[in-house]
């Protein structure tokens, strides 16, 4: 017996409402390990609950045992061959409370608002089945995510082993996501979300459209004008480009357009028909 051995999680740990595993491993008196079964072994689980185990005999040599509670705490598995125990025996493994589905949820920024040229994410948060926080891992969540635009989305997990788990993804295209979080086939909280997908600025295609400028007008002694009168023109080197100008009739006067295309561009500036210095205005897009 003293020979004759155990092994599995469930000898030492385990959650609730889960099964918990071992396995038995007969060896004879020589040392040898059993090849064949029918030996009486005798399993007992007491403590919060007291359990009634599933008993396999693998007829050769091996026995796998299965249990689950509801409640968690400190259990005590007596393993007996003809009344002795066997090697270690008796365990005591440590069951906690299992995740509620129902009580799990998730928040963060990748759940509101959503950017395709941003990478974004959002943390899951574990709870167990009396509404506690968990505070360690190993949490199975499944998180999908599938977007009306480009099909599924590459999805990243973190077990942050404090109860946590990070989620970071990052879609490509604008469209509306939706959002699947699950623990063992069952729906976290609010679980499944949709989040649309807006486009984003990029900062190598962006840039200016709309431009305006004022030229203040000054007399020959270098004093401003405070008068409007003058003629002013502002003229183009693409004929596309239409200029609007304003007299402000104050001495002050503003041109304004738009540009479409990128490229190189350049606008004369005449008033009553002569250049000022400053220019030519030049622009690159």
């Amino acid at each position: 017996m003293e020979k004759t051995w155990a092994d599995g999680d469930g000898l030492t740990h385990g959650q609730t409402k889960k099964p918990c595993k071992f396995r038995i491993h007969a060896v004879d008196a020589d040392g040898n390990p059993a090849t064949t079964g029918a030996d009486p072994f005798e399993v007992k689980i007491t403590g919060p609950q007291d359990v009634t185990p599933k008993f396999v005999d693998n007829k050769d040599g091996t026995y796998d045992v299965e249990y689950a509670v509801e409640v968690p705490g400190t259990y005590n598995i007596d393993v007996n061959l003809h009344g002795d125990p066997i090697k270690d025996s008796p365990f005591h493994p440590k069951i906690k409370w299992s995740c509620d589905p129902n009580q799990c949820y998730a928040e963060g920024e990748g759940l509101r608002e959503v950017f395709d040229n941003k990478p974004t994410g959002f943390t899951i948060h574990a709870v167990d089945y009396d509404g506690n926080a968990r505070v360690d891992g190993g949490d199975p969540f499944v998180v999908k995510i599938n977007s009306d635009s480009e099909g599924d989305v590459p999805v990243h997990v973190v077990d942050n082993h404090d109860g946590t788990y990070s989620v970071t993804y990052a879609p490509q295209k604008p469209g509306n996501l939706h959002i699947d979080v699950s623990l063992e086939d069952q729906n976290i909280k609010d679980a499944p979300f949709t989040v649309e997908c807006k486009a984003g600025t990029d900062h190598s295609t962006s840039g200016f459209s709309n431009f305006t400028f004022t030229i203040q007008t000054r007399d020959k002694r270098g004093e401003n004008k405070t008068f409007g009168g003058d003629d002013f023109a502002v003229l183009s080197s693409d004929s596309s480009v239409s200029v609007n100008t304003k007299d402000n009739g104050n001495g002050s006067y503003t041109a304004s357009f738009g540009l479409e295309k990128k490229g190189q561009y350049s606008f004369q500036v005449l008033f009553n028909g002569k250049e000022l210095a400053c220019s030519p205005l030049r622009v690159n897009l």
